[in-house]
């Protein structure tokens, strides 16, 4: 990888550095797997109750988005070069290196095969591990832009008056690259938004549960996916009886830009979250909400690294050609752009509580609120520089470093958001619900016994939910304990839905391991 970064620079192919970039994706990929493979083998707590296989989703995904930055920043590259007819080629080290290249690819996908993972064998037939599987076709479609680059490396070296092949390469295999993305990334939303795992049929579900001796109706019927080869249920069933040449002014451009967005992208997991459920997606699309959010963070972070960059470039450069009376209007009219947008967006009432039934902030618009909110410090921020450099113009440098203090500034408002949203889509007990509370209101219930399996997650910040199995002493009425657990539930937590399970107490239910409470 280093090596082939090095080859690409003494060759000044950019055909060779797309390739060496992606290696360097793919080893990050790589790690990403790993390490989301340790994290999935930890125990379940109780506030990672379903425990942590989701993490495989989540590496799969940043794997996916980490392809797809380092190609756009690729393909920027290559229209640049294209445009600017810059063809300073070496076609010897070029191709050496291709070749290179094209060697460590297929030892890192023989490395990274899954062998046997991905076909049935039967009931029990194993998926294979998203986030190793993003790894994995990452590898593969770099292996077939290293044999691509190999090639144009060859028609440069004897044709030297060809060289535009090394942009267009560039173009060519960042395109393939990125498809071989979209299937993962389906896989990775269906998962994310609590879609009916692939490969499974509801209907057939619904059919087996309905073709059971006695049952004469199911409601209620869930079916999703902590990952690809961990389908969940929970069902009810019914029985017979059961201008300015200012950075720090285009950062603030930039993050209005990303503000706009992130209201788009509110706007749009709202319209998402309303429609009615399906039976791919079960549980409704309110996870929408909770994409949007993480879509709208990651927008902020490849923006402000974007312009940390050309701060730290311009402060190395010391090119400060900055009009002060350009900049002074423009950040006094940001900051009247900021408040409104943030006004438009603050949502009166929410996220207090009133009462059991307190309604949360939807967080994909809290998500966009907070971004306006660090974007209206920071074009304060710009404001102030903007009257420095206007009556001391030699203190120009204050522009750049603007630039990394409101980056970090806004950065931090992001920290938060990116908590409350990883821990829904990991499945986690949602903020502000006790699982100790939640246990002793079920097994305060007459005739409880036991309580197992106990799982609290949410849909949204808004909608918690449960499922857990109550074990009963013999005397006790199975339905006038369903009754009383769900209205206590109810009454005090506001669970979005229940799913509870009324089972027999056995004594074995003492040594049962998977019967055990999850560790704090």
């Amino acid at each position: 990888m280093v090596g082939e970064a090095l080859g690409g620079y003494l060759a000044h192919s950019l055909a060779i550095l797309t390739d060496a970039a992606h290696l360097l994706t793919d080893f990050a990929s790589i790690m990403i797997s790993l390490f989301a493979l340790w994290v999935s083998s930890r125990p379940p707590t109780k506030t990672m109750n379903f425990g942590w296989y989701r993490a495989e989703i989540l590496g799969a995904l940043l794997s996916v988005l980490s392809i797809w930055v380092v190609t756009g920043v690729l393909v920027y590259l290559g229209a640049q070069r294209l445009l600017s007819g810059d063809y300073d080629i070496e076609g010897g080290v070029m191709l050496i290196t291709s070749a290179c290249a094209v060697a460590v690819n297929i030892v890192m996908g023989v490395a990274l095969h899954q062998t046997g993972h991905g076909h049935s064998h039967g009931a029990g037939g194993e998926q294979p591990n998203p986030s190793v599987r993003a790894a994995f076709v990452h590898v593969v479609g770099d292996l077939l832009q290293s044999v691509g680059v190999l090639i144009a490396s060859y028609v440069i070296f004897f044709k030297p008056e060809y060289k535009f092949v090394d942009p267009i390469c560039t173009f060519l295999f960042s395109a393939l690259v990125l498809g071989t993305t979209l299937t993962i990334l389906r896989d990775v939303l269906l998962v994310l938004m609590e879609g009916t795992p692939k490969g499974m049929d509801f209907n057939a579900v619904q059919e087996t549960l309905l073709a059971v001796r006695g049952v004469e109706a199911v409601h209620s019927l869930h079916i999703w996916a902590l990952t690809a080869a961990q389908p969940l249920l929970s069902v009810h069933i019914a029985i017979s009886g059961y201008l300015a040449h200012s950075l720090a002014i285009l950062t603030d451009a930039a993050h209005l830009l990303t503000d706009f967005a992130s209201i788009m992208i509110s706007l749009f997991a709202l319209w998402v979250s309303s429609r009615p459920p399906t039976k791919t997606m079960n549980f409704g699309w309110y996870r929408a909400e909770i994409l949007g959010a993480l879509l709208s963070v990651l927008s902020i972070w490849v923006v402000t690294g974007v312009l940390v960059y050309l701060g730290a470039q311009r402060l190395l450069s010391g090119d400060y050609d900055i009009e002060g009376g350009v900049m002074l209007i423009t950040s006094a009219c940001a900051v009247a752009v900021n408040i409104v947008m943030g006004v438009a967006l603050h949502q009166t009432g929410h996220g207090h509580s009133h009462g059991a039934g307190g309604e949360q902030p939807n967080p994909s618009v809290r998500a966009a609120f907070v971004h306006v909110v660090g974007d209206l410090l920071q074009s304060v921020g710009v404001l102030i520089a903007s009257y420095v450099i206007f009556f001391k113009p030699e203190y120009k440098f204050v522009d750049p470093i603007c630039t990394f203090l409101f980056s970090a500034l806004v950065l931090g408002t992001t920290l938060t958001i990116l908590r409350d949203v990883l821990l829904v889509l990991m499945e986690g007990t949602p903020k502000g619900m006790d699982f100790n509370a939640v246990q002793e209101t079920l097994l305060a219930v007459r005739g409880v016994e036991a309580v197992h399996s106990l799982h609290i997650w949410a849909l949204t910040a808004a909608q918690p939910l449960l499922s857990v199995h109550i074990a009963i002493n013999a005397a006790a009425s199975a339905q006038e304990v369903l009754e009383e657990a769900s209205s206590r539930l109810q009454g005090a937590f506001r669970f979005h839905t229940t799913t509870i399970q009324v089972e027999s107490y056995s004594e074995e239910m003492r040594d049962c391991r998977e019967c055990q409470p999850p560790r704090d």
